[in-house]
């Protein structure tokens, strides 16, 4: 099957990205059992000022199960390239929501005796002489639009089998 849509593209990439980021570790499809609190899935009080947020954040509500560090939450991606959103329920019942990208991290915490939420953006800058031949999620975006077909290998030195795994994908 050929996608040929840069939206659908950038959902399969994205999606073969927390792939393969769950084989490495990073993400967990199992259960959490780091503390105490609400895993992120179960539903709360203010379920419908969360999914409000996460809508406006263009979630595609297709959430996995992250490594429970500080606390159990998921992960989403969204319709962007390189762009994610985190949920987590905190011990004191409130919940964090955080849209991630190599940008800016916006996090919006939700008060659940009030169910209201107050929003912070935390912006990240970069060395502009380091950045200029770097392979951004603006590349990555670029490449999507320009090309019907590809395939997107990550791999380390450290991880022998994906070194061995490079040939292969090169076939």
């Amino acid at each position: 099957m050929t996608i040929r849509s840069p939206f659908r593209q950038s959902l399969l990439i994205t999606n073969t990205l927390i792939g393969v980021l769950v084989s490495a570790g990073v993400f967990s499809t199992g259960d959490a059992d780091a503390s105490d609190a609400t895993p992120p899935s179960a539903s709360t009080r203010c379920a419908s000022a969360e999914l409000a947020i996460e809508v406006d954040w263009e979630s595609t509500g297709e959430w996995r199960t992250l490594a429970p560090v500080p606390a159990p939450r998921e992960a989403s991606p969204t319709w962007h390239t390189g762009v994610w959103i985190e949920r987590g329920h905190l011990a004191d019942g409130t919940t964090e929501l955080r849209r991630v990208s190599a940008a800016e991290t916006k996090v919006a915490t939700i008060d659940d005796a009030t169910c209201t939420s107050r929003t912070a953006t935390h912006v990240r800058t970069f060395n502009r002489d380091s950045m200029r031949n770097a392979f951004t999620d603006a590349s990555l975006d670029s490449l999507m639009r320009a090309n019907t077909r590809g395939l997107l290998y990550v791999w380390s030195p450290r991880m022998p089998l994906s070194v061995k795994g490079l040939a292969e994908a090169r076939a």
